[in-house]
């Protein structure tokens, strides 16, 4: 369905090219904007909504669509109302830091996946940024329907190093050395004090865990990156 204003009158028209299978407005106004850009190249499309999950998916698939890209967000009411200029942004980000942020974001929480506990966007982007190989590897998660070792494999020292252990190549080993580290006895006296302030939620996932996490972004960040198709990949 395509709507018109003209003369102060609102029309409404079947298009066949925009029927698509998307269940979700997340990914559908992407598939609408790209029809825009393709009938009229240049123009200006502007996108109202409050969810990271789109701008994530725009920022992806902006520097392929042919018109200038705005996200209208925010509240009037409350004075937080803005426009994002999602065509600079993604200028500013660059074309491999766009491809990862789908995967990075799904991975590290959104509407269809768990975060990590205590562990904010910012932390978790900055530490994407201090490696080439991190951004790789996002940048290749959700591309086909089975992720490679050696993607898994660099997922594994990016979370050993969100929680601070960069050396560790092994997401199986960081749980424990993190236990000892917060947990070993300062006194001998008393062996056990600190176990009263342990909180197992702020340890990383096992790798049997963090595998099946990654299967889960995989197939989210294959809808948002197919977006912009009328079919989207099933599981």
């Amino acid at each position: 369905m395509f709507f018109e204003v003209s003369d102060n009158k609102i029309s409404k028209s079947n298009v066949p090219s925009l029927k698509c299978t998307h269940e979700e407005a997340d990914t559908r106004v992407v598939f609408h904007a790209k029809h825009i850009s393709e009938m009229t190249a240049g123009s200006n499309v502007i996108v109202r909504a409050n969810d990271t999950d789109i701008l994530i998916t725009l920022l992806h698939h902006v520097a392929r669509l042919n018109c200038k890209l705005w996200m209208d967000t925010g509240s009037s009411a409350i004075n937080t109302r803005r426009y994002i200029d999602v065509t600079t942004l993604g200028a500013m980000l660059g074309p491999s830091v766009c491809s990862a942020l789908p995967a990075l974001h799904a991975f590290t929480g959104c509407d269809y996946t768990a975060a990590f506990m205590r562990k904010g966007k910012v932390r978790l982007f900055e530490v994407m940024q201090k490696s080439t190989d991190f951004a790789t590897a996002f940048g290749n998660i959700g591309k086909s329907r089975r992720v490679q070792q050696a993607v898994i494999s660099k997922v594994e020292r990016f979370v050993s190093t969100l929680y601070g252990k960069p050396s560790m190549s092994n997401v199986d080993e960081t749980p424990l050395a993190l236990f000892r580290q917060w947990n070993s006895p300062s006194t001998r006296g008393n062996p056990l004090h600190k176990l009263k302030r342990s909180d197992p939620a702020l340890l990383p996932p096992c790798k049997t865990e963090l595998v099946q996490k990654i299967k889960r972004t995989n197939y989210v960040a294959s809808v948002w990156r197919n977006a912009d198709t009328s079919s989207l990949p099933t599981r």
